[in-house]
């Protein structure tokens, strides 16, 4: 290539140097690029949810893909004697027995697509995630964020007040929730999740063999919410 009379390669130069010997490579824009990520909440139909209702929850996600791995489903836990009026009480020594959680309460899961088709049903759910949990999880984690998310409850049985909160990880309820990437706005948009929640009798028990619930009468589900890790995309 000929130089100019300083003998400096200009840029210019460099270019079409490159482009004559089809050494240009050209980037392409990148594709799927976040734009925003947020926090969306989703919210129950109804306030308060009884024992053996089903619950449910809507997506109105709009637009955005959604990390379902980093989504948690939050709700409120409310015990009340056998009256079912007056809140029980850690004294009551109800359980969800020994390696329980609050996964105890969901019975049948169900997932529908917009278009009303079932995705996922998993009936008898509470006993599943028994072993996924106790099975998939090491000791450390069932004592630490197991305890502190789900409530779930080492051999000693520890006793729940009359309201309990938790935050429990969508992929700890449906292997549905277990995907590693982003879910598509054509899948999540107006998608339903429904949970059949469990007798209290089933669902809770006290330390003394052949004493199930005694001195449980009912439970409610309130303050139910989505948080979904939401991602806007170009």
């Amino acid at each position: 290539m000929e130089r100019k009379g300083d003998d400096t390669l200009r840029p210019a130069d460099l270019e079409t140097s490159l482009d004559i010997s089809n050494l240009l490579y050209l980037e392409n824009k990148e594709s799927n690029v976040v734009v925003e990520r947020t926090q969306k909440i989703q919210y129950a139909d109804r306030p308060v949810n009884k024992a053996e209702d089903v619950l449910v929850i809507n997506f109105q996600t709009g637009s955005d893909y959604i990390s379902f791995k980093d989504s948690h489903l939050r709700l409120v836990l409310n015990l009340f004697k056998q009256d079912k009026t007056t809140p029980s009480v850690s004294g009551d020594k109800n359980t969800f027995g020994v390696w329980g959680s609050v996964l105890n309460i969901m019975r049948t899961i169900r997932i529908i697509s917009r278009a009303g088709d079932v995705i996922a049903q998993v009936d008898s759910a509470n006993l599943l995630n028994f072993y996924k949990v106790n099975y998939e999880h090491k000791e450390r984690w069932k004592f630490q964020q197991g305890k502190a998310l789900i409530g779930w409850t080492s051999s000693t049985g520890e006793h729940l007040n009359g309201t309990n909160e938790f935050l429990i990880p969508l992929q700890l309820i449906c292997s549905f929730f277990e995907l590693h990437s982003l879910s598509p706005s054509q899948l999540c948009k107006g998608m339903r999740l429904e949970i059949s929640l469990e007798n209290p009798a089933v669902a809770f028990v006290q330390p003394t063999p052949g004493q199930a619930a005694d001195t449980l009468g009912t439970y409610t589900v309130t303050g139910c919410q989505l948080h979904l890790d939401s991602y806007s995309l170009t």
